[in-house]
């Protein structure tokens, strides 16, 4: 069963085990993968998307052709998720199907993404993360009505206390565990 949370800066996306959608909260992240993400970066042309599947629709793409990749993504609703770190490309469709295609195709594929559409996004280094300024974070991590919610069991600094303890302790670990990373 694959289960993964994709955070952007203002939105978060939920791929369960075949099901996409765009959710405000999850209340279980038992066995959910968390990636960090921000919208990819395409370039639109000219060109119609009929231009490339007439065209290149011959052209291999790892293991599918370009026409085949047309239809796979054209007339299902997917998650497409470029990790830099991993240097791959995942593409999550509907219906418990998740493809991959090669990363070194990334440049034309920025070109046909932008044609297609979809959820697409790109993996973003820790360093991006800590370079959020705190409200930024705090638009990520917490939404309005999570801190409606809190804030009428709590006092308003003291919630805003905890809450900032919360955001660095999980920067510290995100961090922590980037140093282990980095050493073995």
């Amino acid at each position: 069963m694959t289960k993964v949370l994709f955070l952007t800066k203002d939105k978060k996306f939920y791929y369960d085990d075949g099901k996409i959608k765009e959710v405000k909260n999850i209340k279980d992240l038992n066995g959910v993968e968390i990636r960090f993400a921000r919208a990819m970066l395409v370039y639109d042309t000219d060109l119609p998307l009929s231009y490339f599947v007439e065209e290149l629709g011959n052209v291999t793409i790892g293991n599918y052709t370009l026409s085949q990749l047309t239809q796979l993504l054209y007339f299902r609703n997917s998650i497409v998720f470029v990790d830099h770190e991993k240097k791959k490309i995942q593409i999550f469709l509907e219906k418990k199907e998740i493809i991959e295609l090669p990363y070194s195709s990334l440049d034309f594929l920025r070109y046909y993404f932008a044609k297609i559409g979809r959820i697409l996004l790109e993996s973003v280094s820790f360093d991006y993360f800590e370079a959020l300024s705190d409200s930024e974070i705090n638009k990520s991590i917490f939404t309005n009505k999570t801190f409606s919610q809190v804030s009428t069991t709590m006092s308003r600094p003291n919630f805003n206390s905890l809450r900032r303890k919360l955001i660095n302790n999980i920067i510290n670990v995100l961090s922590f565990g980037r140093k282990q990373m980095k050493s073995t």
